[in-house]
């Protein structure tokens, strides 16, 4: 049992606002083409929310796990130039 209570019109799930499949908004995965974004408070100063739980610190040049602050990878030019044009 998915939990899902049966309707044959106005479901809400797999609309064209919102594709997810009930499981998926129910465990709250984004819907496609949107990102997860932290919270301001949640990111450190100075630093860019490249989304999915990651931030680009400009000070390291590395991209960073947001929970644990671990290096993850270092973006090369064309990203790092992304990153600060587009991110916040």
């Amino acid at each position: 049992n998915d939990g899902l209570q049966y309707q044959d019109h106005d479901w809400s799930y797999l609309v064209a606002e919102d594709r997810r499949f009930h499981s998926e908004a129910e465990t709250k995965i984004a819907a496609a083409g949107e990102k997860e974004y932290a919270k301001g408070s949640d990111l450190p100063l100075e630093t860019y929310d490249v989304g999915d739980g990651q931030y680009f610190d400009p000070r390291t040049g590395y991209v960073h796990d947001l929970k644990t602050g671990d290096q993850l990878r270092q973006p090369d030019d064309d990203e790092r130039q992304w990153i600060l044009a587009r991110c916040r």
